[in-house]
């Protein structure tokens, strides 16, 4: 009698919808932690797509799904761009022209136009959260939304605007961070900031025993 069981067979009777749904269902378990929650959900989001086409066998959805996956991969900006050449958005395709240097229109003073709600929420947010975690800058808070947010469109819009002014920073893995200009920007004016309480996890109000610390903080800043 056999005590361990025959892997050959067990791997033969292994298909690859089989094996996408496990590895699915891996890389899931890895999105309870931080550290490794961005790509677990995109691997995770990758193995269920590619399930789903497998399960289709649909030319269609084969092209779908390399499509879906490659935004994964290009924090939605071709699919951003597709959305806005469907939907006939001139402005964001001539933003991205100017941050990509392909043109080069005057500056405008941050003063000069009205900041979108979608802007303010995004520096709220900021704020925020690094008032509550680090007042005295010891480190940056920063954040970002999932690609397939119902706003994520106008959230890329309003922080490719901010990112144009200075006032926010984006790193590697896709996370917003105030700059040392938005922090002073912020600390001088996060009084004035239309509907304070409109921000990513609202629940979580400023802390105001951190606030002098934080305004008088940004105010030494050198960088």
């Amino acid at each position: 009698m056999e005590i361990f069981p025959d892997w050959q067979v067990i791997f033969d009777s292994l298909t690859p919808t089989a094996l996408f749904s496990f590895s699915a269902l891996v890389s899931a378990a890895f999105v309870l932690f931080r550290r490794y929650r961005e790509w677990a959900i995109k691997l995770t989001a990758i193995f269920l797509v590619s399930t789903i086409a497998l399960i289709a066998n649909n030319t269609l959805v084969y092209i779908a799904s390399l499509f879906i996956i490659a935004t994964l991969f290009t924090e939605g900006d071709y699919l951003l761009t597709l959305i806005a050449i469907i939907r006939g958005d001139k402005g964001w395709l001539d933003l991205q022209k100017m941050i990509k240097g392909v043109s080069n229109p005057p500056q405008k003073d941050e003063t000069s136009r009205k900041r979108s709600a979608m802007e303010y929420k995004i520096l709220n947010t900021l704020w925020t959260k690094q008032v509550n975690y680090y007042a005295d800058y010891s480190k940056l808070w920063g954040f970002t939304i999932n690609v397939g947010a119902i706003d994520y469109l106008e959230f890329r819009e309003a922080a490719d605007r901010l990112l144009e002014e200075g006032l926010i920073s984006r790193g590697d893995q896709g996370m917003y961070f105030l700059t040392g200009k938005g922090i002073k920007f912020c600390a001088d004016n996060y009084t004035t900031f239309s509907n304070p309480d409109d921000q990513y996890w609202p629940e979580e109000k400023i802390k105001k025993d951190n606030i002098k610390t934080a305004v008088d903080g940004a105010r030494e800043l050198s960088f």
